[in-house]
């Protein structure tokens, strides 16, 4: 799983910059063809467990 942040670098209403705090995009490496992703981490640990830990 790589951990994302999509909001990152974006400017703020008072021109600063967010930083890669808050949300977390959850993508999962080796799904490509659709790829996968979700915010939740538990649901990115049962995707690993069902999908690739066979």
């Amino acid at each position: 799983m790589k951990r994302d942040h999509p909001d990152a670098g974006k400017a703020l209403q008072n021109g600063r910059m967010k930083k890669s705090h808050g949300l977390a995009d959850w993508r999962c490496k080796i799904c490509t063809n659709p790829p996968w992703s979700n915010r939740s981490k538990a649901n990115a640990k049962y995707h690993c467990r069902t999908k690739h830990l066979q």
